[in-house]
């Protein structure tokens, strides 16, 4: 029975050292700068960025038109970060906050993560 439980007590130590790690970075991240859609649309690759307009038009799926006082750009929304059971239109004013993409010999687009009905 002690064989046993040494064993047993051996063999948990073993996983228990060798699993991996589980934790995860709490610290700041970094945050969306306010901006507009010109600048966006001129910002580096990987940029965060938060514009308040309005999605004027559907493209495709998931893609759509984003426009504000200084002009347009298209956006991709996962429908996950949509407002839920709320509906948006051409003249409902809306936050996002994002990531510019930028993809050679392309128009910068901006990948949403968070969308805020203003």
């Amino acid at each position: 029975m002690k064989k046993y439980l040494l064993s047993m007590t051996t063999l948990l130590c073993a996983f228990v050292i060798t699993s991996p790690v589980l934790a995860q970075y709490t610290g700041p991240k970094k945050a969306a700068q306010f901006t507009t859609v010109t600048a966006a649309a001129k910002a580096s690759d990987g940029t965060y960025v938060m514009l308040e307009g309005f999605i004027t038009s559907k493209l495709r799926e998931e893609h759509y038109t984003f426009k504000d006082a200084t002009g347009t750009i298209e956006i991709e929304i996962d429908t996950k970060y949509f407002p839920v059971n709320v509906a948006i239109n051409d003249k409902t004013k809306v936050r996002i906050n994002g990531k510019v993409d930028k993809d050679f010999a392309k128009d910068a687009t901006v990948d949403v993560k968070q969308v805020d009905l203003l």
